[in-house]
């Protein structure tokens, strides 16, 4: 035996090759070699034209296509599985997947500690920051301790990342660096505000969280929505809300009211397309987990909004503590 393979098998293999290469040629109307039916690895007609042009390299006429000159191919190249050529190691590039905003699937995390965790969502002049005010003045009055945040900016940390994501200059940013800078505001303030006032037994009110990511940097910058997902449960260490209530209103009317306020910032100057997509995706999240989201037709007045959004959240924390 030399090298681990003994002559016998060497032969075998031989012999399953020559088998398998003449097979390929009679598939594809190549006539037989003159001589022995089984030339493979080590023949002199393989050494001097290779898999390709023994066999179809002028062995007789070609079935329908007339003769052939003897030293032309007229087979491409065998599988390289086949012929023992190296695979390239080139890449094929992958065709971007289109963002799915229509079946969001639900997500299989669930809320931790024992306390009451709300978050509002929506877009851009919808009245969150009205509403969790609202929110917040109620449930003091009803004798629970409340504590009301936002994302980004709830931490020292998230503050310099606010001005980052939201400075109009930042041209440059990239939509993955976004996505990024955005969960890193978000890991901080989990970790900083919202386990431990959660732990607390507070309710925990915030303007924006995950979803905001998914519908922005998601849908919104076209990044892989299971991708954004991903890195947000990462961050957040699968923490999800009690209860999400999303006001809803069209893209038109929010920006207005946004732009009428102040200046508008990064997100606010995108087009109109942008934030269509953006809606539609909160729209799809709360279809595709109904029992976790309340949606409110952002175009109420604020004392009907907060009307309705009293009540929901009532009967969570009746729930809660029964």
């Amino acid at each position: 035996m030399t090298g681990g393979l003994d002559p016998a098998g060497w032969d075998a293999r031989r012999t399953s090759f020559g088998t398998v290469a003449t097979d390929y040629a009679a598939l594809r109307g190549c006539p037989p070699p003159r001589s022995d039916r089984r030339r493979g690895p080590g023949t002199p007609g393989w050494r001097r034209a290779g898999p390709a042009r023994w066999l179809c390299a002028g062995r007789g006429p070609v079935p329908g296509r007339g003769p052939t000159p003897r030293d032309r191919p007229v087979l491409s190249p065998l599988p390289g599985s086949l012929t023992g050529e190296p695979r390239s190691s080139a890449r094929q590039p992958r065709r971007p997947r289109e963002p799915r905003i229509s079946a969001l699937p639900p997500s299989t995390d669930r809320p931790a500690g024992p306390g009451v965790f709300l978050v509002f969502e929506g877009g851009e002049g919808a009245g969150k920051s009205t509403q969790v005010d609202r929110l917040l003045a109620w449930l003091n009055e009803q004798g629970r301790t409340a504590r009301g945040t936002r994302e980004p900016g709830a931490t020292a940390i998230g503050v310099r990342i606010r001005q980052i994501v939201l400075d109009p200059a930042n041209t440059a940013l990239s939509s993955r660096a976004e996505a990024l800078l955005y969960a890193a505001d978000r890991a901080q303030h989990v970790h900083e505000v919202l386990r431990p006032a959660l732990a607390a037994g507070e309710v925990v009110v915030t303007d924006r969280y995950v979803d905001s990511s998914l519908a922005y940097q998601g849908v919104g910058r076209t990044i892989p929505v299971d991708d954004v997902r991903a890195v947000s449960r990462w961050a957040t260490e699968g923490l999800l809300p009690d209860l999400t209530l999303l006001l809803d209103l069209p893209p038109e009317v929010g920006l207005a009211r946004a732009r009428g306020r102040s200046a508008a910032d990064r997100l606010e100057a995108e087009s109109l397309d942008f934030h269509q997509r953006v809606r539609a995706t909160f729209l799809a999240l709360a279809a595709a987990e109904p029992a976790r989201y309340l949606v409110l037709d952002a175009l109420q007045t604020p004392d009907e909004l907060a009307a309705v959004i009293r009540d929901r959240v009532g009967q969570l924390l009746t729930a809660r503590s029964a």
